[in-house]
């Protein structure tokens, strides 16, 4: 049994207004598998964002409203658990907290404090203080729990990279990388390495450095000759100089003439829109005039009209009448009721007069009426007039004064800005020159002397990973992969090889399942032999890639899959290994697994964040 480590009891998020999401776990073989985008590949970014990931969980849509994340861990060495708790908006912090008890700590690593999530970590994997090189010169530094997390968090990106899984992806960390390995192999840290200090460039590096510089300035000097230019750096810097105050003058005076035209503008704006009124306005009166034309000469008509019925009803008024205007009777057999009834050519010329008179009253009111009207018209003619000459004017100082006036500025402004561009970037290759001269200058200041000393062992040899190779074989031969052969370790690759094949020429699904292999196979040789390790392994997706060989093919296992669940169900004591999968493992696996399962489906479990039917129902 290890004392060193830890493994993951409970994954949780908790947020206002949602409900919890939570995910279980168990010491031994975690299986999670269901359909993309239920949350798997989510948890495992908890779980790194939780041990001191930077960067938080990538945001999904199922996650809104979430706020904290929680993860309970139960260290291999006590028997108190512990939580780690933080925010998904602001995660520069976090808390750790055991019964009674909370303690916030800080998300980065810091060599010389424990007030950080790393060194809480650090402590309970038996690395803590542990020192690693960092350089060929023996540079070391404070182990960091993130040096370690891409050997116990595996994403599905990291397990199927050509490369060796001790490499980060980062090509400067290498050395890094490697004496993180051979301290997880060895449990021995770098701490006796002494950095060495800095020594004089030898003879063959002078020459070789100045035969480099040489070329870059040759190089230099080729593009300086292409600028045709014949002043020195200093006449080019004082050039630029006043380059910048012509072309500041000359950025002023634009702005001014832009200023002047925008007025001219305003102006000829001003004009258009009043001799448009005036236009409209014109034709309105116009029309008024045809119109009340119309309407004099129907008040002459009427007018001769009345003047036409009041003399008929004079004359008849002078005329005897010998029978009923109504009836035509006679006098002497005439109905009274008649004469009552009758209007009299007197009355009748009377009304007409009368009319006459009110015909008259308008026929004059509509006289001054026209009158002022074609007043108006005058006036309106005359200010078209004007408002046509202005805007011509207007116009002509517009096209033919301001702006080719702006466009001559405009262009000798582009064209400074050319000029001041091609001096800037002809004084940059003269600065590139000069300090490429200073550093020739302080290279051959420096003694030539051969580095003494021996030098750093980086690399992890064969022999020293024969050990771990053989926990890798055993594996392999476990779980029956085709074409596996003997398992050694490439000190030029640092990689291992099966059956003198290098890992990384195989395909996607081969070299994911090697790369399982190779993380469990380092965390059972580390368990076994008691040495610091995190005792934990997270794998996204090792076998989703993989296909089964040939049926032909009868010396191999057809069931890879299921050799691999079954091999890891009985030989996971001490140790947590945490899978997570798009197809279901074997359903006879021993009842000591722990296996959800997520089905992206109201039947069953939905995903690792209960589904929202609002949510769902509105489209979210």
């Amino acid at each position: 049994m290890t004392d060193y480590g830890f493994y993951i009891e409970r994954v949780w998020l908790t947020g206002p207004d949602v409900a919890e999401a939570a995910v279980d776990f168990q010491d031994g073989l975690n299986v999670v598998s269901g359909p993309s985008n239920t949350g798997k590949t989510y948890i495992s970014q908890c779980i790194d964002y939780a041990f001191g990931r930077k960067n938080a969980p990538k945001e999904i849509p199922e996650a809104r409203g979430y706020d904290e994340l929680h993860v309970r861990i139960q260290p291999r060495s006590k028997p108190q658990s512990l939580t780690i708790r933080r925010s998904l908006r602001c995660g520069n912090t976090g808390t750790v907290s055991e019964i009674g008890d909370e303690r916030v700590l800080k998300a980065t690593h810091s060599d010389d404090r424990d007030d950080n999530i790393s060194a809480l970590l650090l402590e309970l994997c038996g690395l803590r203080n542990k020192r690693i090189t960092t350089n060929g010169k023996g540079k070391t530094r404070s182990v960091s729990f993130r040096d370690i997390s891409h050997l116990t968090i595996i994403s599905e990106e990291q397990i199927i990279r050509n490369d060796s899984p001790i490499w980060s992806g980062n090509y400067q960390e290498h050395t890094l990388r490697q004496s993180i390995f051979r301290l997880l192999l060895t449990g021995v840290d770098d701490s006796s390495v002494i950095e060495k200090k800095e020594e004089k460039v030898s003879r063959a590096e002078n020459r070789g450095k100045g035969e480099v510089l040489e070329k870059i300035k040759s190089d230099l000097q080729v593009q300086i000759a292409q600028y045709n230019s014949r002043g020195s750096a200093d006449e080019l810097r004082s050039q630029r100089d006043r380059l910048a105050r012509t072309i500041n003058e000359l950025s002023a005076f634009l702005e001014t003439q832009k200023q002047d035209l925008a007025g001219i503008e305003s102006e000829r704006l001003q004009t258009w829109t009043e001799l448009q009124r005036i236009e409209s306005r014109q034709e309105v009166v116009e029309q008024l005039l045809v119109r009340f034309s119309l309407l004099a000469e129907q008040y002459e008509s009427d007018r001769r009209r009345l003047e036409s019925i009041n003399e008929v009803g004079n004359r008849l008024e002078e005329l005897s009448e010998e029978r009923c205007p109504i009836c035509g009777a006679p006098s002497e057999y005439h109905s009274e009721d008649h004469k009552e009834g009758s209007v009299s050519p007197e009355e009748v010329s009377v009304a007409a007069a009368a009319e006459i008179t009110k015909v008259n009253r308008l026929q004059k009111d509509l006289t001054d009426t026209i009158r002022d009207t074609r007043n108006e018209s005058d006036d309106l003619a005359s200010q078209r007039v004007l408002l046509e000459t202005s805007l011509t004017q207007v116009t002509q100082r517009l096209h033919g004064e301001y702006q080719p006036k702006v466009a001559d500025t405009l262009q000798q402004y582009q064209q400074l800005l050319k000029q001041q561009t091609s001096i800037a970037e002809l004084i940059g290759l003269y600065d590139r020159l000069e300090q490429l001269e200073a550093i020739e200058f302080e290279a051959k200041a420096i003694l030539a002397a051969e580095t003494s000393g021996d030098p750093i062992i980086t690399k992890i040899s064969s022999d020293l990973a024969a050990p771990f190779c053989l926990e890798v074989e055993r594996l392999l031969e476990a779980w029956q992969l085709p074409d596996r052969g003997r398992v050694a370790f490439s000190e030029s690759s640092q990689d291992i090889v099966i059956g003198d094949r290098a890992r990384r020429v195989d395909g996607k699904g081969i070299r994911a399942i090697t790369h399982a292999a190779f993380s469990f196979a380092l965390n059972n040789y580390c368990v076994n032999r008691k040495l610091p390790t995190s005792s934990i392994v997270i794998l996204d997706s090792p076998l989703v890639v993989y296909r089964e060989p040939d049926e032909t093919e009868l010396e191999f296992s057809l069931d890879v899959k299921a050799n691999f669940y079954s091999q890891l169900a009985n030989g996971s004591d001490d140790r947590q290994v945490v899978i997570f999968e798009n197809d279901d493992p074997p359903t006879d696996l021993s009842e000591t697994v722990n296996m959800i399962h997520f089905t992206k489906s109201e039947d069953g479990r939905y995903g690792f964040i209960p589904r929202n039917l609002d949510a769902a129902d509105s489209g979210e």
